[in-house]
């Protein structure tokens, strides 16, 4: 069942741009996110769990902030609990710090266990590659995926080590990927040329933000910055 839903929702990421794995791991940690702050933010067991993570990371804690995925006053309880637990750890004030005691303090300020968005992140874009190795078998979901922008240099990697995927599937992705990788060259040259003075009259055409796909190409897809590109509402 996990895996029919799974590949559902990547055959309706194949129709947006860029990777659609990438696409569905943002999803699911940021429905995460979302659910955490809505219901499970008063969870002991959860808020055990962000004090060995120390919080969310860097990249999800501002995702939380900028997308609205939380009201302020569940972000206030959490680092509520987060601040009154560094404090049990901090030294206090004048107390001598040798050698020993810096290494404990060190260990202490160390987060125990990863972000918890991103362990989800990770789970959903595992399940991901698997299912995407075993759809592909199927021929209307390999003409499917040919459709889509195709996978990110991280993810397509990931791909190659899948047990499930055939030579005949793993052929097609990797023809899939060549066209797609020689349509983008062909378009960072045209912005190139374009940024010559000699052609700049000519305008920019859906060249113009080539050279973040293939960011995105060689990285993986950037970071939604509202519920709706999160598929949230």
């Amino acid at each position: 069942m996990a895996d029919t839903q799974t590949a559902y929702e990547l055959r309706l990421l194949f129709q947006e741009p860029g990777c659609p794995v990438c696409a569905l791991g943002q999803r699911v940690s940021s429905r995460y996110v979302d659910s955490l702050f809505y219901e499970s933010v008063n969870d002991p067991g959860v808020r055990a769990r962000l004090r060995a993570s120390l919080g969310l990371c860097y990249e999800h804690a501002w995702l939380l902030i900028e997308a609205r995925l939380s009201d302020a006053l569940g972000q206030a309880i959490l680092y509520r609990d987060l601040a009154e637990t560094l404090l049990e750890r901090l030294p206090e004030e004048n107390q001598r710090l040798d050698e020993r005691a810096l290494h404990s303090l060190n260990e202490a300020l160390t987060p125990e266990a990863v972000c918890p968005a991103c362990e989800s992140r990770a789970q959903a874009e595992a399940r991901a590659l698997q299912t995407l190795a075993r759809s592909l078998e199927r021929r209307e979901y390999l003409a499917e995926f040919e459709q889509s922008d195709g996978l990110c240099l991280p993810h397509l990697r990931a791909l190659l080590q899948q047990e499930g995927l055939s030579r005949k599937a793993l052929t097609a992705v990797l023809a899939h990927q060549r066209r797609r990788l020689e349509g983008l060259e062909k378009e960072l040259a045209e912005f190139i040329r374009k940024n010559d003075y000699r052609f700049q009259g000519e305008g920019m055409g859906a060249e113009r933000d080539a050279y973040q796909r293939a960011a995105a190409l060689l990285t993986g897809r950037r970071r939604p910055a509202s519920k709706k590109e999160l598929g949230l509402r």
